[in-house]
């Protein structure tokens, strides 16, 4: 269902991370953001070459390039394969849970999103406003509950592209879209092809009974191990909805929790096998943040920043 208005936060205009983006960047985020096909969950149909017709001097190549920065940025998520973008701070700042009749809005436009990867990602934001504002009236909807509950992706341990403006911006050699004369100069981006898996190496057996693989361990047969073995917290770990739920029911704050339990685990060089159900034990003994937490960041999008 189309939108006859976009809800802007004028304090974004003082948020470092929004400041630091350049500003044909900061277009292509505000033509995102008050997109009138723009769905009640924050999602868009991600067509670059339509998105280029707004605004003169532009190519798809170029829209590519000013995405990158977004998606790089954290402001933004793209799936190539299903052509979908999602704004990743529409949903909290549109205060879709503060009238149950929208959140069930949220619940139905998430239900049409195609990509799993923006479909965890909302999941992530959602329990990060739940969390943050758990009196809001729409986590009461059933709907929406079982939303809550569906598999968690954390932008931030996505492949994330090359950030076109990583050192700054200003005017390079390289013309800005169609036009040689624009002085801006970005450089045009291609979509992230995602990686092929990496095949298992078949074992071969030895007349001796003994398992070789392909890296030249050798393994009984006999004795095959079934335990998962024991690694250091991953770069890419993050809190799952579980998680947060528990987090909401300790009354604690998930965020200084995830800082405390990596400092401890990197600290102490622990090595588990199960850091989801680790993470689980650290949760229950826990206790309950005198205060909540506020918002470090408007846009809450700065990887830098160390926020979930």
């Amino acid at each position: 269902m189309p939108r006859d208005f976009a809800r802007w936060n004028v304090s974004a205009s003082t948020d470092d991370d929004w400041r630091a983006l350049p500003y044909p960047a900061q277009w292509l985020y505000k033509t995102l953001w008050d997109h009138p096909r723009l769905s009640y969950c924050g999602v868009v149909d991600w067509r670059p070459g339509r998105l280029a017709a707004a605004a003169a001097g532009l190519d798809a190549d170029s829209v590519r390039t000013l995405a990158a920065c977004l998606e790089a940025r954290l402001f933004i998520v793209i799936d190539e394969d299903t052509e979908e973008c999602l704004v990743r701070s529409w949903a909290r700042f549109d205060g879709l849970m503060r009238q149950p009749r929208m959140a069930v809005s949220f619940t139905k436009a998430y239900a049409a999103v195609d990509s799993a990867t923006i479909r965890g990602v909302l999941v992530h934001e959602a329990n990060k406003i739940r969390t943050r504002e758990p009196h809001l009236a729409g986590w009461n909807n059933p709907a929406v509950a079982e939303v809550l509950e569906r598999p968690v992706i954390d932008p931030r341990s996505r492949t994330l592209p090359e950030d076109p403006f990583g050192t700054g911006f200003g005017p390079v050699s390289v013309p800005f879209g169609p036009s040689a004369t624009s002085p801006l100069g970005l450089v045009s981006v291609a979509p992230t092809p995602t990686p092929s898996p990496t095949p298992t190496p078949s074992p071969s057996v030895r007349p001796d009974g003994i398992r070789t693989e392909s890296d030249g361990e050798e393994h009984d047969d006999e004795t095959p191990s079934r335990r998962k073995p024991e690694r250091p917290l991953p770069k890419s770990w993050a809190p799952n909805a579980a998680h947060y739920k528990l987090a909401l029911e300790k009354r604690t704050d998930i965020d200084e929790q995830v800082v405390a339990f990596r400092n401890h685990a990197e600290a102490n060089d622990r090595r588990m096998r199960d850091w989801d159900a680790t993470f689980r034990t650290w949760l229950n003994k826990s206790k309950p943040t005198a205060t909540q937490k506020a918002t470090s960041s408007v846009w809450d999008a700065a990887p830098t920043r160390g926020q979930p």
